[in-house]
């Protein structure tokens, strides 16, 4: 019953040593913000398209084409809840209109490229199946974190304009076009040659890492002392961490049968606040500061939660 529990645990303890590197490096100024920004390009763009492409080059099978259509549309349902529970937090808290649309992000996108597929990576590194699954739910994320998540970062700013918006458009991101290149390898069951699998799965290793020692590097340039003090932002990120994971997985648990398809819903909703909140609310002139209290709290409070989550998968 226990073995999810014991494999997240010391997996959590792995990357909390890899975030301390991070965090040393940090402090020492061996990274400072101009390279972390360099990594962050070397994981975004090189790291995860190679795991992408790997995890998605699965021969084609009936079972697990049910299985990623139901993660997406589950993981729309998800996006849906969590965005409506992020207006309703909000309202009821009467939170600041410079404030809203940071707590309604907050709420609804998890930190899949940075926490998410690192911990899937290392918990289920033998199980293709889970790893195909969370691509799937990472190309939901990539769909709604940058349209309806857009949308309730600006309505929820008090001061926005459309150049910012225009800047967002002009960044290219790789993923989504990674992820139909795995979905044609998955679809065709097409095989790479023997030495770009390999160059792939290599390149593929250096997001757990890479992904591990940003988070450190961000610890270090943030004063954590402010970082705690964040006064009934600890009620969103509860609800991010512990209240949204429960409620899928009590709601999910009875329609689903496929486990892996359930580890990959609870396991993903009960991410850390999304790294990209930070930056979505600083180019829509959003609270950025809170936005970065928000993901470093949750980052570091989500190593002791997520084996609680993992408890309700046996």
């Amino acid at each position: 019953m226990y073995d999810t529990f014991i494999t997240v645990v010391q997996t959590l303890i792995s990357l909390s040593l890899l975030m301390g590197m991070g965090y040393a490096a940090g402090k020492t100024g061996i990274i400072n913000e101009v390279r972390s920004a360099g990594l962050a390009d070397i994981l975004i763009k090189v790291a995860l398209p190679c795991v992408v492409i790997t995890s998605m080059k699965e021969p084609f099978s009936a079972e697990l084409a049910r299985g990623g259509v139901t993660v997406f549309v589950a993981s729309t349902v998800i996006y849906g809840l969590s965005m409506a529970a992020g207006m309703l937090l909000s309202r009821l808290l009467r939170v600041k209109i410079t404030d809203a649309g940071v707590w309604i992000f907050a709420a609804t996108f998890s930190n899949l490229g940075y926490m998410g597929i690192p911990v899937m990576q290392s918990v289920f590194k033998d199980n293709s199946t889970i790893m195909f699954y969370t691509m799937i739910y990472n190309a939901s994320f990539n769909i709604y974190s940058t349209t309806v998540g857009i949308a309730a970062m600006r309505n929820g700013a008090k001061f926005w304009r459309k150049t910012e918006g225009d800047k967002v458009k002009k960044d290219i991101n790789l993923l989504p076009i990674f992820t139909l290149i795995g979905l044609a390898l998955f679809l065709f069951s097409l095989d790479l040659p023997g030495p770009v699998d390999t160059a792939l799965k290599t390149g593929g290793s250096l997001t757990t890492p890479l992904s591990m020692i940003i988070i450190g590097g961000m610890f270090a340039r943030n004063d954590l002392r402010k970082v705690v003090t964040v006064g009934r932002g600890y009620i969103l990120i509860a609800l991010r961490l512990l209240v949204l994971p429960v409620i899928v997985f009590f709601i999910a648990s009875p329609i689903i049968s496929d486990k892996d398809v359930l580890a990959v819903l609870v396991l993903l909703t009960a991410m850390p606040v999304a790294a990209v909140t930070a930056i979505f609310a600083a180019k829509y002139k959003a609270n950025s500061d809170l936005a970065s209290r928000f993901v470093v709290l949750s980052t570091v409070l989500s190593v002791a939660t997520i084996p609680v989550i993992s408890l309700l998968l046996g």
